[in-house]
């Protein structure tokens, strides 16, 4: 019999979240401010003020919504920008994508603290 089932990996599908982000870049001391637009389980789309170049390294904090059963949490990480990219509509910001590697999830209030070192 046959299973319906397959062994091959399944595609990482992205989620368009728009999510608030703190981020900044390996040499920056100040967190930027700014959303997702995108995220898969390995990476996420920002959008920011300005452009980040490729091959930047970054640390993340992505804030997460209450529920009802949890309190609100912060997906807190490491990664390299991938690529850099402009919408074609002038107003748009400038969005790069992230290589997401060394994430953990946490509760807000130590995210909090680390974005005020």
């Amino acid at each position: 019999m046959k299973s319906s089932e397959s062994d091959a990996p399944v595609a990482q599908q992205p989620f368009s979240l728009r999510l608030r982000v703190f981020y900044r870049l390996r040499g920056e001391a100040r967190w930027r401010a700014s959303h997702t637009e995108r995220i898969s389980t390995s990476e996420a789309v920002i959008r920011g003020r300005r452009p980040a170049r490729n091959t930047d390294d970054i640390t993340f904090v992505i804030t997460l919504p209450p529920t009802r059963a949890h309190r609100a949490g912060c997906l807190i990480g490491h990664g390299r920008v991938k690529r850099s990219f402009r919408r074609p509509e002038a107003a748009a910001k400038p969005a790069f994508a992230v290589a997401m590697s060394d994430c953990r999830l946490d509760r807000a209030e130590r995210a909090f603290s680390i974005l005020a070192r």
